[in-house]
């Protein structure tokens, strides 16, 4: 069963109770955290078993300066994702030998360059819905900014997960010191012939289509994996 899909209910079972509708916020540079980070702590320690070895487990220098999505119900958080730019402090640091960034920020700019991380969603919310919700909201966010490229770096398990909203591996992955391989992916904003034909969701959110295309084509001639 994929995880992220509605479980199915018997249909012995009594009626589901009527529940509020998902509600999609975003969290803005000063706005408090404390819900992200317990999230967070559920997700990784409870879940999942990582040792709480260091703070940045859970947080660390980017969190205060980026922008943060979140999809809740009856004022419960149920998922995250943490949206940071290229322009934004720290990010290059971070990110800029690993993703690549100076490729992407010497052709568009840097304020054309967002980096999606720390996505997090209770286990029992992952589905379709839910995910949906994040994800589109994200790319409302690259639509006001004018982002031309959407990157990510994630473990393999979830690369299916972020194929299916539009990303795909510019680099080979890369490997880290541990011997555990991250992918490095992208999402070309406005990309609606690629939105279509993986089914994204992010299709009807398309403006411009040209745009689009004409930042494919610079990233298939940049990075040769793509062919």
């Amino acid at each position: 069963m994929n995880r992220f899909e509605p479980l199915l209910v018997s249909s012995t079972l009594a009626p589901p109770v009527s529940r509020p509708a998902w509600r999609v916020t975003r969290r803005l540079p000063g706005d408090a955290l404390q819900e992200i980070f317990a999230l967070r702590r559920e997700v990784y320690f409870n879940e999942q078993g990582l040792a709480q070895d260091h703070d940045t487990r859970v947080s660390d220098l980017l969190d205060s300066a980026a922008t943060h999505v979140c999809v809740s119900r009856d004022q419960d958080l149920a998922g995250a994702l943490r949206m940071t730019d290229l322009s934004q402090a720290g990010v290059l640091e971070t990110w800029g030998i690993s993703l690549a960034l100076d490729r992407f920020s010497e052709a568009f700019g840097p304020e054309a360059i967002s980096v999606g991380s720390r996505l997090v969603v209770l286990l029992e919310q992952r589905r379709r819905d839910v995910l949906d919700r994040l994800m589109a909201e994200a790319y409302k966010r690259c639509l006001e900014r004018g982002t031309r490229f959407g990157l990510i770096s994630c473990v393999p398990s979830l690369g299916p997960l972020f194929e299916h909203y539009g990303f795909r591996e510019y680099l080979p992955p890369l490997v880290q010191s541990n011997g555990e391989a991250l992918l490095r992916m992208a999402m070309v904003c406005e990309d609606a012939d690629h939105f279509d034909a993986c089914g994204s969701n992010l299709l009807g959110l398309v403006r411009n289509a040209a745009v689009g295309r004409e930042a494919r084509a610079w990233l298939e001639q940049t990075f040769p994996v793509l062919h």
